[in-house]
């Protein structure tokens, strides 16, 4: 990453401005970290489940909830012959990691990673979406944890969107 003088950020000044800095664009990288690591960290709880490690799934009562049967069915077993959840797990983890890649100015000096980081933030969302569809229309119930997740994934896709516009703008400026 390239400082405003065309130098190359160190480690430590790439650690200060992601941490500290105030830029556009750089609350709304931290909320998207933060709600992919909260989706990998249910994901990874409901492949503890897949994995047999724990037997239960909390969630509420209602009865249009059901993890388990959802998280247990053959279908959450299809792809790549592994545990959805924790396929999921690795997914939120590279999203977090595409909101933590580069400085503060990215959007300018690197536009092509906030365009990485939406793609692969709305393909996060539209497949949250079609899941969440599907746990209706196949299992007459919702995972409540699956739910949740989903619903930070939309979040997570909309708060990327400014940044987004700012790399499109950059580009066209160099065009």
């Amino acid at each position: 990453m390239l400082d405003s003088a065309g130098e190359r950020l160190s480690p430590e000044q790439l650690a200060h401005g992601l941490r500290h800095s105030r830029e556009p664009g750089m609350r709304e990288r931290r909320w998207i970290s933060g709600l992919a690591t909260f989706s990998g960290i249910v994901m990874s709880g409901i492949g503890l489940f897949q994995m047999g490690i724990i037997r239960r799934i909390p969630e509420p009562r209602p009865r249009w909830f059901d993890a388990e049967r959802i998280t247990g069915s053959a279908q959450a077993y299809s792809i790549l012959h592994t545990p959805d959840a924790l396929l999921g797990a690795v997914s939120y983890a590279v999203t977090a990691c595409l909101a933590g890649a580069s400085g503060p100015d990215r959007a300018r000096r690197a536009p092509w990673i906030p365009l990485a980081m939406e793609a692969k933030l709305a393909g996060d969302a539209a497949l949250a979406a079609k899941m969440t569809a599907e746990q209706w229309s196949r299992h007459r119930a919702f995972c409540f944890w699956c739910v949740l997740s989903a619903g930070a994934t939309l979040a997570a896709a909309a708060l990327g969107l400014p940044e987004t516009a700012a790399a499109m703008r950059a580009i066209r400026r160099r065009g």
